[in-house]
């Protein structure tokens, strides 16, 4: 069975996870669209919480239930329902100004099995040493060198960037996009930017940057 790629829509915000499900679909059609999206990042939403937003139709009790007990029985993750209006009323007031929330900073170092996970942009003053992993909603900024496990991009996509003082990751994902060449062993030591470009990470000193 072909799974429509609308059927569900992950949406990050400031307060958390937003599912968009169109139910002019059938409701089989968005629960199996709900399960393989999560089971594509299922490391990511476990433990977490998802908000349910239908934007066609609306959902019965019974439907609720069904979500309810896939995520929590099968990726130990809870689920919350909004209202069409009120979601309508809280995003009229967030676009009126720019959240501090849509920023985290964090002063430290990232040790060997240690993480940071946030859904929107990480500013990070330490070093990500091999070993540690941070995933992000949006960009990433790290103040320090940078050697552990990054993936960008998780809600923005192929548009957020990664910068760092020191730029050897021994991963590096953008949205979709992961890096094939190994970078962790480069003796370059220049502030580096991370993009997406013609479907393919690129890496450009920040200095060159400026030219473009």
């Amino acid at each position: 069975m072909r799974i429509p790629k609308n059927a569900v829509n992950f949406k990050g915000t400031k307060d958390g996870i937003i599912a968009l499900i169109d139910l002019s679909y059938s409701f089989n059609t968005v629960i199996k669209a709900i399960e393989k999206k999560i089971s594509e990042r299922e490391d990511f939403f476990r433990g977490g919480t998802i908000k349910f937003l239908p934007t066609i139709g609306t959902l019965t009790d019974l439907e609720k239930s069904e979500i309810e007990n896939l995520l929590q029985d099968k990726f130990n993750i809870n689920s919350e329902f909004i209202m069409k209006e009120d979601f309508e009323k809280r995003k009229i007031g967030e676009e009126k100004r720019i959240s501090e929330k849509e920023f985290l900073i964090v002063r430290k170092i990232l040790r060997s099995g240690q993480s940071i996970e946030f859904h929107g942009n990480v500013i990070l003053i330490g070093d990500v040493n091999e070993g540690a992993e941070i995933k992000v909603g949006g960009s990433l900024f790290v103040f320090g060198v940078l050697r552990g496990s990054v993936m960008a991009g998780i809600d923005s996509g192929k548009d957020a960037i990664v910068v760092a003082t020191n730029l050897k990751p021994e991963r590096l994902q953008i949205g979709d996009f992961i890096l094939n060449e190994d970078i962790s062993k480069r003796r370059k030591e220049i502030v580096s930017v991370a993009l997406v470009e013609n479907e393919n990470i690129v890496i450009y000193p920040y200095k060159s940057m400026l030219k473009l």
